[in-house]
């Protein structure tokens, strides 16, 4: 067998990771592809595709049906972890049952009752029992309580996609736990199961998980309407999609409602624009525009260009941050906390953002109070 590297497009097996590196070996069965960044090896030749498991070889049909188990270590990051469901977890269960849209759109039970969520736990570990797919508890990677649910469904995974769906308890939403659980399986089920597409299927009206998708890394593709049916009645639904060939979306996505604000940065603006000016290059317009986020925000630091008001005869130090509002550019606008802030002060600053361009956003866009606005950080 004669060895070489080469580097190619992207890994070119059904099951690619969709990263840029593949190595290959040419043996007289036909060609050999080993993915270097999920260890699966892939044979061609008259048969087709056939894979190595690590103690024997796989029709490409058998392989897409097997190794569906309990990653191993759980799938973490700092803040959540993803782990089986428990008994302990009824009383999560329990909360999703109460909360006004879960028990419409899935199967937790709408009339709980403990031996009814017990039951609802026996049947996600049924799910990997049976091949449908694996259903996974979102923990708190501290106190291991439960905030939610991320599952994934392999129906088709013969076919090359598989589906996604998530849900959090009313009490842990706001803290990003779902779109962190949704990129951790997202990235396992690309890089473990090698599944070359990944769906989302959103009703119109939850903004909320439409966000969750956006942040992590889904592209909407279209309405399929009348597409499902919930509970008796029919409803549209939004395909969201990523694929493994997918670049990582590394920008952030801040979702908010316009409010009136005091309009204290845009005297500020006035004031300082000169200097702005001279320092960045940008120009700022004295009309501003508030946001009132639903998620806190800390601005990422190696992004901001930072104003030291001991620099231009300012109390006021203010930092600064390029970002696109209606793919118009314009400039979050955050000035640093004052000395002897109250710990609301401080909540209140992470939660809402002034933002600057050079045209008028209330006036150019038509947006009045309460309307919802999407920025992403450049």
């Amino acid at each position: 067998m004669v060895r070489a590297e080469t580097m190619t497009s992207a890994c070119r097996t059904t099951l690619s990771c969709g990263r840029e590196t593949a190595e290959h070996a040419l043996s007289q069965e036909g060609q050999r592809i080993q993915c270097m960044h999920t260890s699966l090896v892939a044979e061609t030749g008259a048969y087709g595709y056939r894979w190595w498991t690590g103690g024997v070889w796989l029709d490409s049909e058998v392989f897409m049906t097997q190794q569906l188990a309990y990653p191993d270590p759980p799938l973490a990051e700092s803040a959540i972890r993803l782990r089986p469901w428990t008994l302990r977890d009824v009383s999560s269960v329990e909360q999703a049952s109460h909360a006004p849209y879960i028990p419409t759109v899935t199967s937790v039970p709408s009339a709980y009752t403990d031996e009814k969520g017990r039951a609802w736990i026996g049947r996600q570990w049924q799910r990997l029992a049976d091949g449908q797919g694996m259903s996974l508890c979102i923990a708190d990677a501290h106190t291991d309580v439960a905030l939610g649910f991320v599952g994934i469904s392999v129906e088709y995974r013969a076919r090359g996609r598989a589906s996604l769906g998530y849900w959090v308890v009313p009490e842990a939403r706001g803290r990003g736990v779902a779109t962190a659980a949704v990129r951790l399986l997202s990235a396992w089920a690309f890089s473990t199961l090698g599944i070359p597409r990944l769906e989302l299927l959103i009703e119109p009206d939850n903004l909320a998980s439409q966000r969750v998708a956006e942040r992590a890394g889904f592209q909407v593709e279209g309405v399929l309407r009348s597409y499902e049916e919930f509970r008796g009645r029919r409803a549209d639904l939004i395909m969201y999609s990523r694929l493994a060939t997918d670049l990582p979306d590394h920008r952030d996505i801040l979702h908010g409602r316009v409010f009136t604000g005091a309009g204290d940065y845009a005297r500020w603006i006035e004031r300082y624009r000169e200097y702005y000016r001279a320092k960045s290059g940008l120009s700022l317009f004295p009309g501003t525009l508030n946001l009132r986020l639903d998620d806190p925000y800390e601005l990422p630091a190696g992004k901001v260009i930072r104003l030291e008001g001991a620099e231009y005869g300012s109390r006021v130090s203010v930092s600064i941050l390029p970002v696109r509002l209606f793919d118009w550019p314009a400039f979050v606008l955050r000035p640093d906390l004052k000395q002897g802030a109250s710990a609301e002060d401080a909540a209140d600053r992470l939660s809402t953002l002034e933002l600057a361009a050079d045209v008028k956003l209330r006036d150019a866009y038509g947006l009045e109070d309460g309307d919802d606005v999407k920025v992403v950080v450049i």
